[in-house]
C-alpha cells in the first residue's frame, strides 16, 4: 500500500527539503523503500552517513519499525522501511515564516552542528519547555520547530524538547 506524506505544517518542509539532500541520503531511503533493513545493515553497505539518514528518517517519521528477532542468542534488532512513497503539500504562510524555514533547511552543517550542540547540553536528559529554549536562546518557536525536524538528536514530546534515543 502506497502512503502519502501530507504537509501542512509549514516546519515540516525542512523534513522534505533534508530528507534527500545527500547522495547517501537517497540511497538508503531508496534501499527501505521496499525491503526492511537493520541499522547495521545500513551501516554496513552505506557506513557511517547511512545511520544517520536512517536516524534522521526514524526521528522524522519517515520510516516504519519492527523488531527483528534475535538469531544465534544475540539481542533483537530494530529493522526500518520506507513508510512514505509521496509528498502532498498543502500549505499557505507568511513570508518571514517560509524565510526562517528555509534558513534552517539551507544553513550549513557547521552552523547548524553548532547551535545544535548548545541546545542539546542545555536540555539536558530531562528535556525543557520550547518556550524556555525560545527565550533563552532567541529562537521564535517557527524557528525552533524547523530546526528540530532537521536534527535526528532533538525532538518534540509535547511542548518540550527531549533528546532522541540513539540508534
Amino acid at each position: 500500500m502506497t502512503h502519502v506524506k501530507v504537509i501542512n505544517d509549514p516546519s515540516d518542509l525542512v523534513i522534505m527539503l533534508r530528507a534527500f539532500d545527500t547522495p547517501v541520503k537517497k540511497a538508503v531511503f531508496d534501499a527501505i523503500q521496499d525491503k526492511w533493513m537493520t541499522a547495521a545493515q545500513i551501516a554496513e553497505l552505506f557506513g557511517e552517513g547511512g545511520r544517520e539518514a536512517i536516524a534522521f528518517f526514524d526521528n522524522a517519521k519517515l520510516v516504519e519499525t519492527r523488531w527483528e528477532p534475535p538469531q544465534n542468542g544475540k539481542r533483537p534488532e530494530k529493522s526500518y522501511k520506507a513508510y512514505y512513497a509521496n509528498f502532498y503539500l498543502k500549505l499557505s504562510s507568511p513570508i518571514g515564516v517560509i524565510s526562517e524555514i528555509f534558513n534552517v533547511a539551507c544553513m550549513p552543517n557547521e552552523e547548524f552542528r553548532e547551535i545544535e550542540d548548545k541546545i542539546y547540553e542545555r536540555i539536558g536528559e530531562a528535556g525543557l519547555q520550547l518556550r524556555t529554549i525560545s527565550e533563552e536562546f532567541g529562537f521564535s518557536h517557527n524557528f525552533l520547530r524547523s530546526f528540530v525536524n532537521r536534527s535526528a538528536r532533538l525532538t518534540f514530546r509535547g511542548m518540550c524538547l527531549e533528546r532522541t534515543a540513539s540508534l
